[in-house]
């Protein structure tokens, strides 16, 4: 059963591109959107569609012994704004150096036959109603067609892509297994059985966004009623953001459905609900149980009176969520309030700019207006000669740019000559100055010869043949030393001396001495200290390459093991002809209670504890 959500007035008329497109424009819309998305992850490349999240790639290596395949499957991740204001969980994927492009509204506006506002708008107000009916914790669904369904289900946000697009984007023929193959996460594709399922009847209950027109509210449009076994069996949830302000939580039993996927782009909001087949479903051995129970456990069902507790529990989690939902409509109403005033206040700027240009057109326009009303000396002559071509200018205006550029290499070539020409003046100059210089010493040099021999011819000449007669020949040195005292003093001081001379000596080779010892002890302390460091960066190594050696066999041991149990399943699964256990369990059945035979009318289980 389909129920529409009721939605205010306020929303309907500033919803202002919703209003105006149909289902089948913003299915176009969005299909066109969906053909962008595939285009751009055919050709290796992101999506970030505005509000939402980002469409890209995820890398995995497949290894097969000596070599290995690169696979990237499709993800999408949330926004991470969203998921911290609304508080959505996603399995975090580690995105890779993919190029990322945001969606180009020009190229899907020049696709179809809307104008790019209109296409901006329908995107964005699209999201922003499907975000709105997600934070409310619903079971909701939007269809990309040709890629994939983006579900939200109990605040988690998942994207199933389609068979047919996962391998269209395979080019290893590996992509689909491992997407399924994938033990650490949840399956990332719609099979074919999902695909191709026929509707299950009063299975599932959708809420659908209609079409949001100008017209009558939709709070006056009668609502389905429900009859009183189904309001007793199932639960459904109905939203409206102006008058009641309910969301019924699925119970726990109730949350186990199946889910129709829509041909279109549509948003849709799925609860589940128990069906009527479900109600009327019995045992094969009596026909009034109404659930899987043995005679006895039937019996003491009917007599018990069901008291149940979570009523209360049940009402104040609906008046929190009722005060919740009157909170974040006050916000979105702030909101609008907010935006409306923006546009107004931008629309009086525009206006007072439009007025303005207006006075300048007007202004410009006068102005013009009075010039030509003025008449001006002029003439025109029948005669006047035809505007020449322009090939011979042009000709001449290239001849004249290929003379400028020659004059320009002959003046450099000129310039460079004469630079030549200097540098080797230049040169010269310098040699003859270095030759003049040395010219000039050697000059010197015999001049200041000449003079020295001059001077020793002279003293040569003018030196006595014999000693002046003027001096004694009586000694004129040493006359004391012949006394005792001075002798002795002189003896003394020559003692003292040498044993100066002989301790500073012996001081001197003790300092090298020590000098030495200091020196080949801080040599030795060094040698200690390179070879201590030398035996740790050994240890160190072999330490490192003992735990690579480790890991790498434990990798390998795990491998072996992962490779032989997959190869035990396969083995189990050919020896049983692709029976599970549970599917062998399931023709023997039991009571869901005291786990008896269905059938049993008395008979109490040795294995399980008796029921009072």
């Amino acid at each position: 059963m389909m129920v529409q959500i009721a939605i205010s007035e306020y929303e309907r008329n500033h919803l202002s591109t919703l209003s105006r497109l149909s289902d089948d424009d913003i299915d176009h819309i969005w299909s066109r959107v969906s053909s962008f998305i595939e285009k751009q992850m055919f050709m290796r490349k992101g999506v970030y569609i505005f509000g939402l999240g980002t469409f890209t790639f995820c890398q995995q290596k497949l290894n097969l012994g000596s070599k290995h395949i690169l696979i990237q499957r499709p993800i999408f991740i949330l926004s991470e704004k969203l998921s911290q204001y609304y508080g959505f969980k996603q399995i975090k994927q580690l995105a890779t150096d993919v190029p990322v492009v945001p969606l180009n509204f020009s190229a899907l506006s020049a696709e179809s036959p809307y104008k790019r506002d209109i296409v901006e708008g329908c995107v964005r107000e699209t999201v922003h109603l499907l975000l709105r009916a997600a934070s409310t914790r619903q079971s909701v669904f939007h269809t990309f067609p040709g890629i994939g369904v983006l579900t939200f289900r109990e605040s988690r946000v998942k994207v199933l892509f389609y068979p047919d697009f996962i391998s269209a984007l395979d080019s290893t023929g590996k992509l689909s297994s491992a997407l399924t193959n994938r033990p650490e996460t949840s399956k990332s594709s719609v099979s074919e059985r999902l695909c191709n399922k026929p509707p299950r009847p009063a299975t599932i209950s959708g809420i659908t966004i209609p079409r949001i027109s100008a017209g009558e509210p939709l709070r006056k449009e009668p609502w389905t009623e429900l009859s009183e076994n189904q309001q007793q069996a199932d639960r459904a949830t109905v939203i409206d953001l102006t008058d009641g302000l309910k969301d019924k939580r699925l119970s726990n039993t109730d949350r186990d459905g199946d889910v129709s996927w829509p041909p279109g782009g549509a948003i849709n909001i799925m609860t589940v609900k128990r069906s009527a087949t479900d109600v009327n479903l019995m045992c094969c051995d009596h026909r009034r149980a109404g659930q899987e129970l043995c005679y006895v456990c039937m019996q003491r069902a009917q007599r018990n009176v069901p008291l149940y507790q979570s009523d209360e529990r049940r009402k104040a989690e609906q008046e929190q969520e009722r005060v919740l939902m009157l909170h974040e409509h006050q916000k979105d109403l702030l909101y609008f309030q907010k935006e409306e005033m923006d546009k107004q206040k931008k629309w009086e700027d525009s206006q007072k700019v439009a007025m303005f240009n207006l006075g300048v057109a007007e202004a410009q326009r006068n102005k013009k207006a009075a010039a030509y009303s003025q008449s001006h000396g002029s003439y025109i002559f029948a005669g006047r000669p035809c505007t020449p071509d322009r090939l011979p200018q042009q000709r001449h205006y290239m001849q004249e740019l290929m003379q400028e550029a020659a004059r320009r290499r002959q003046m450099q070539s000129q310039m460079q000559q004469e630079q030549q020409r200097v540098n080797k003046l230049h040169l010269l100059q310098l040699t003859e100055e270095i030759a003049l210089k040395q010219s000039q010493q050697l000059h010197e040099k015999h001049e200041m010869a000449k003079k020295y021999r001059k001077a020793l011819e002279a003293q040569m000449e003018c030196r006595c043949s014999e000693i002046s007669q003027c001096f004694d020949v009586q000694p004129v040195f040493g006359l004391m030393d012949s006394n005792p005292a001075t002798l002795a003093e002189q003896r003394r001081r020559a003692q003292n001396i040498a044993e100066e001379l002989i301790n500073t000596a012996n001081s001197r080779r003790r300092e090298m001495l020590k000098k030495s010892l200091n020196e080949q002890k801080r040599g030795r302390e060094i040698m200690q200290r390179d070879h201590k460091i030398m035996l740790e960066e050994r240890i160190h190594h072999d330490e490192k390459l003992r735990l690579q050696r480790a890991m790498c066999e434990e990798n390998w041991q795990r491998s072996a093991d992962l490779k032989h149990q997959r190869d035990q399943e396969e083995l189990n699964l050919r020896r049983f002809g692709g029976q599970t256990l549970t599917d062998q369990l399931g023709k023997y059945k039991r009571c869901s209670q005291c786990k008896c035979n269905t059938a049993n009318c008395g008979y109490w289980s040795s294995w399980h504890p008796h029921y009072d």
